[in-house]
C-alpha cells in the first residue's frame, strides 16, 4: 500500500485543474467548453490513476462503472469536473476537481476471509451473519487520502492527518 496516496491525490486534482483553467482560457461555446472540460478532465485523471496505481479500480463520475469495484480493495473516486455548469459560465469560481481513494480496513479483509472459509465468526441466530457482515462493510469502510481543488489560485491548501483539501 502506498503511504503517499495523498499526494498523488493532490498533485493528480491539482494538475486536472490548470488543465481545466488552460481550456476555459480559450473561451468558446458554454456547452462545449463543459462537455469539453470533463471529458479532459476525465481522461487524464483515469490514464494518470492507471498509470500510477495499475491494481486500483478507478469509478468517476464521467466513466461507466466497473463493478470490479465492487469486490476491489482500494477504489479511486473521481469527479473529473465538479460544477460543469459553472465551469462554462464565464467568471465563475465555484468548480473543483475532486479525487478520493477509498481502501478496505484489514478486519474487513480478515472478516471477509474468514466468512469465505466458512468459518462461523460472526455467526448469529437465525444465520444472520452475511447480513452483520454486509453492515459491518458498510460501516467501517474508510476514505484513506482525500483531495479537493479548486482551480481559484488564491485558495490556500490546508492539510489534516491523511485528508488534504482546499
Amino acid at each position: 500500500m502506498p503511504d503517499d496516496d495523498h499526494v498523488l491525490a493532490r498533485d493528480l486534482a491539482a494538475e486536472a485543474g490548470r488543465r481545466l483553467v488552460e481550456l476555459r482560457t480559450r473561451g468558446g461555446d458554454p456547452d462545449v467548453l463543459r462537455k469539453a472540460g470533463d471529458r479532459l478532465s476525465h481522461e487524464f485523471l483515469t490514464a494518470a490513476l492507471a498509470d500510477r496505481r495499475p491494481g486500483d479500480v478507478v469509478l468517476s463520475e464521467e466513466g461507466a462503472d466497473n463493478p470490479v469495484r465492487l469486490g476491489a480493495r482500494r477504489v479511486w473516486i473521481v469527479d473529473p469536473l465538479d460544477g460543469t455548469r459553472e465551469f462554462g459560465e464565464p467568471g465563475r469560481t465555484d468548480w473543483a476537481v475532486h479525487v478520493a481513494l477509498w481502501e478496505k480496513t484489514e478486519r474487513e479483509k480478515t472478516e471477509r476471509e474468514r466468512r469465505d472459509a466458512g468459518g462461523a465468526g460472526d455467526q448469529t441466530q437465525c444465520g444472520q451473519r452475511e447480513e452483520l457482515a454486509a453492515a459491518h462493510a458498510v460501516s467501517s469502510r474508510e476514505v484513506r487520502g482525500v483531495q479537493s481543488r479548486i482551480h481559484h489560485a488564491s485558495l490556500p491548501c490546508r492539510h489534516s492527518g491523511d485528508f488534504t483539501s482546499i
